[in-house]
């Protein structure tokens, strides 16, 4: 089983909320396009890998939970 270090937990967890941010970004534009829709996909399934890992301790995953839920 994969036991991260703390840093690479700190550099998943980053990585996660960039794709928290990205969709957010995303979902302020007036007009999401194609291309928009599969970026915001994309990062909607990476954050629901990240969910699903056990290594997280005290990390707040709730922004994961709000980025996949603002784009059904």
């Amino acid at each position: 089983m994969y036991e991260p270090t703390v840093q690479e937990i700190k550099k998943h967890y980053s990585a996660a909320m960039d794709s928290v941010k990205t969709i957010f970004e995303l979902r302020k534009k007036e007009n999401i396009t194609g291309k928009d829709s599969e970026v915001i996909l994309r990062n909607q399934e990476h954050l629901l890998i990240m969910l699903n890992k056990e290594y997280w301790d005290n990390e707040d995953l709730g922004p994961f939970s709000d980025a996949i839920g603002s784009f059904k």
